[in-house]
């Protein structure tokens, strides 16, 4: 039985796959097989699959028509005869050491999941240019995420960047979303591995090189997908209900989820869109409204619009970018430091940003800010304690130097 089973969906990447088996083939820790799902591509990947395979005999295919990302996840999973499962997606690539820095941690401490962090990039004029995702808090130490919040939920799924237990998958049932497409099925799997994991383990190193310039991934597609990520949520709930004392220890946790994937949402399609979709989202929820939101969360819808208005205006100079509004009444200014909205003179929102960095072992040096203090009305309504890494909670994606290529 081999150590780790890699499950790589495979939709119409040909552009990309090759550096994504490369990278695979090449782990310094080689006990895997690797299940690459076909997933009823139309260019020439499942030839290069084939190629791939015909050349090491770890490479297991599975070939079938078009059934979305989850599903395709899914047949993998049942599949899969290792004791640990990871993840490649076909347009991202892994550092050399991934599997050599997580499957001792795993082994060693009977961990149900663990997780390491990642670094994306995109390319221009020929050349990669690489952020660096902050580690979650409580790196290297067995915890609980359901019994042990924050320090999980709120970072984002970033479902490939570890191992899981195949036994406490199967044990609880765990699956993907079979849901068409792909449309925030990680979003599912995420949440519900860390609702019931019992021993989860996080670690700074980067472990995952994801690709933020593919045209046809899911997160560059949003377009009408906007209500996908609450059927996501749907899924999520009715997974979870079925084990009543895991859903009552996770019913807060699943709302404040589900309202930052909105936020994140409205950040991302038209403004002038975005009452029109709340009005909807309000119409098709019945426990879902921004009034009821918790406060840190209505903060930042706040801080997301303010923070639009200024970044679509022409810069005062490099340092400054300033807008006023309403004939001059409203005035939104942003710094690298500080950002305020002011109205007739009086401050009605400021966020202020401290800055900070750290060098990680794999060689990373990370440098980035975070929101130190909210202010509201000139008020102080959030204070934040310097965390433990740089950048967490508000700002996890920094600019990375002396990534190992």
């Amino acid at each position: 039985m081999p150590a780790i089973s890699v499950i790589v969906p495979v939709y119409n990447a040909a552009a990309f796959l090759r550096e994504a088996l490369d990278s695979l083939l090449a782990q310094t820790c080689g006990d895997f097989e690797v299940i690459a799902v076909n997933d009823g591509s139309t260019d020439n990947s499942l030839e290069i699959l084939q190629e791939y395979a015909s050349r090491d005999s770890r490479i297991r295919i599975l070939d079938g028509p078009n059934g979305g990302y989850g599903k395709a996840m899914n047949r993998g999973m049942d599949a899969a005869t290792g004791k640990y499962m990871a993840i490649l997606e076909p347009d991202d690539y892994l550092p050399r050491e991934a599997y050599a820095v997580l499957l001792p941690l795993a082994g060693q401490h009977r961990l149900d999941v663990v997780k390491g962090t990642h670094c994306t990039f995109y390319e221009e004029a020929g050349e990669r240019n690489f952020q660096y995702m902050i580690p979650l808090r409580r790196p290297g130490e067995v915890f609980c995420p359901r019994r042990d919040l924050p320090g999980v939920f709120e970072f984002g799924p970033h479902i490939w960047t570890g191992l899981y237990s195949l036994e406490f998958l199967r044990k609880h049932g765990i699956r993907f979303h079979e849901s068409p497409g792909a449309s925030y099925q990680d979003t599912g799997f995420f949440f519900l591995t860390a609702a019931y994991a019992e021993r989860y383990m996080l670690s700074d190193e980067v472990t995952y090189i994801y690709r933020t310039d593919n045209p046809n991934s899911s997160i560059n597609t949003l377009g009408g997908k906007r209500y996908a990520l609450l059927r996501e949520y749907e899924y999520i709930r009715g997974t979870l209900s079925r084990t009543p004392e895991v859903w009552d220890a996770m019913k807060k946790q699943f709302a404040d989820n589900r309202f930052t994937g909105v936020l994140w949402i409205c950040s991302r399609i038209p403004r002038e869109e975005v009452p029109a979709y709340i009005d909807e989202l309000e119409r098709r929820l019945s426990d879902w409204s921004v009034q009821d939101a918790p406060r840190p969360y209505r903060l930042q819808f706040l801080d997301l619009l303010a923070c639009d208005a200024a970044a679509k205006a022409e810069p005062t100079s490099p340092e400054v970018v300033e807008r006023r509004l309403l004939g001059g009444l409203l005035r939104v200014r942003m710094s690298a430091q500080e950002t305020c909205c002011s109205f007739m003179g009086l401050p009605l929102l400021s966020r202020r940003r401290v800055q900070v960095a750290r060098k990680f072992r794999s060689g990373i040096v990370a440098q980035s800010d975070y929101v130190k203090e909210y202010r509201v009305m000139g008020v102080t309504v959030t204070r934040v304690r310097m965390p433990r890494y740089a950048a967490w909670p508000d700002s996890p994606c920094v600019v990375a130097h002396c990534l190992p290529r």
